[in-house]
């Protein structure tokens, strides 16, 4: 299966849950903002705020389109895919679990002194998932 189908099926990049922004090279700034989306200062350099507002009911809806700087990005299961240290069905169990954690609220913020053991573990299951087999 081609990486495409590894990216579409997972998104996680979209959703902010791998990180707050994305960079954007000046050359590429006209074309980020021709697609909707509002570039600012995201942590030192131009660039563009997660959840993406263009990726809707799971999809990147430009993804023929999407900006440069989206297009070059690979998460570290999609180069464990594109080199073969994992399949196309593990990889996506991966993205499905993750996205299945999120659903739950394991992304939201905790509250400072949060008791509820579950939101507490989901949260450190999706941290670790997330590091371990998603972030560089």
């Amino acid at each position: 299966m081609e990486e495409s189908g590894l990216c579409l099926a997972c998104g996680l990049c979209c959703t902010g849950a791998l990180h707050r922004g994305v960079e954007v090279k000046a050359e590429h700034v006209r074309l980020v903002r021709s697609l909707g989306l509002a570039v600012e200062d995201v942590g030192g350099a131009q660039g563009f705020r997660l959840p993406c507002s263009l990726f809707l009911g799971d999809r990147c809806t430009v993804y023929e389109r999407r900006p440069p700087s989206c297009r070059e990005f690979r998460c570290a299961l999609l180069r464990k895919y594109a080199d073969g240290r994992v399949d196309f069905e593990t990889a996506t169990a991966l993205a499905r679990e993750a996205r299945s954690l999120i659903a739950q609220g394991a992304a939201r913020p905790l509250a400072p002194r949060e008791t509820d053991p579950e939101a507490l573990l989901r949260a450190a299951t999706l941290d670790v998932l997330l590091e371990k087999h998603f972030r560089e």
